[in-house]
């Protein structure tokens, strides 16, 4: 049985931890050097170290902890890289890295949570990664929610617990495909696809755009695929024809920014050649045809 003052004392140093990250992601923006994400990088691979050395000393209660820290770290280090910087692809290999250490387990004990195995199955990693970007979006910058976008993204596409992750992708999409929340609460992907696209805020559009485009610039041949699977939740031709129209219209939608055109553009390119290469057809009327 956990002792209740122990558990109060681990809850309390993970909430200072976690404003320790935050100031660590913080002063590498302002010194011009995120790509280093103020040495999380360096934190992600130490821990990922600590927990597999202390198992099976520690309770398994203590470790589930550690790795709730632990994807803290990886989301506060991403939302600082920039998407298309190289140390994207380093804080992605240390997730692959920890997942190919397999299952730990002792001649006594095994290392089982109610989200799977530690390493095999990376536990809570989606849990919370989506609650960090529940939590966070609305104060990050326009960058940060692109950052942390891409690195998702690239998890996913490295097979990283997809398709459960891509609620996170969903969620940019309800946002600013689909008439809804930043939190996923969608209005208009619905049986009716004929509705409006037009009632998304040019404020909306401009934070988050970039942020949907990178899902489908690192993650694109996965989302295709799941949007041609039948039984995928949340995803259907029907939606992947509804987002290519969004991004569609955008691009040609004269009294858009230059850059959310060029932005729309590139994200319906990238669609269009996913489509073409799993034979979705990108027209709503061609898909509700079928």
């Amino acid at each position: 049985m956990v002792d209740v003052e122990e558990l109060k004392r681990r809850r309390s140093f993970s909430r200072r931890l976690k404003l320790r990250r935050d100031g660590h992601a913080s002063k590498a923006v302002l010194t011009a050097n995120p790509e280093d994400a103020g040495g999380l990088w360096g934190t992600t691979r130490s821990t990922i170290r600590s927990v597999t050395h202390r198992f099976p000393l520690q309770p398994l209660w203590k470790i589930e902890f550690d790795l709730h820290d632990l994807w803290y770290t990886f989301a506060r280090a991403a939302s600082v890289i920039p998407e298309d910087h190289p140390a994207q692809d380093r804080l992605a290999t240390e997730v692959i890295l920890a997942r190919e250490l397999g299952s730990l387990e002792s001649d006594e004990h095994s290392a089982v949570t109610e989200d799977g195995n530690i390493w095999s199955d990376l536990p809570y990693i989606v849990q919370d990664m989506d609650a960090f970007w529940q939590s966070k979006h609305q104060g990050m910058s326009v960058d940060e929610c692109c950052n942390l976008a891409a690195f998702m993204a690239r998890l996913v596409a490295l097979g990283v617990r997809a398709p459960e992750l891509c609620i996170c992708a969903l969620r940019v999409f309800g946002v600013v495909l689909e008439d809804g929340d930043a939190n996923g609460q969608s209005g208009s992907a619905r049986e009716d696809i004929s509705g409006s696209l037009t009632t998304t805020t040019t404020t909306t559009i401009a934070k988050y755009l970039p942020a949907a485009v990178a899902w489908f610039r690192y993650a694109g041949y996965r989302l295709a695929i799941l949007s041609l699977q039948k039984g995928s939740e949340g995803f259907s031709m029907e939606r992947w024809a509804l987002w290519h129209q969004k991004l569609q219209a955008l691009y040609q939608d004269g009294n858009q920014d230059e850059d959310i055109r060029d932005l729309a553009r590139r994200g319906m390119n990238c669609m269009s050649n996913w489509s073409r290469r799993v034979g979705i057809p990108t027209d709503i009327k061609a898909v509700a045809g079928k």
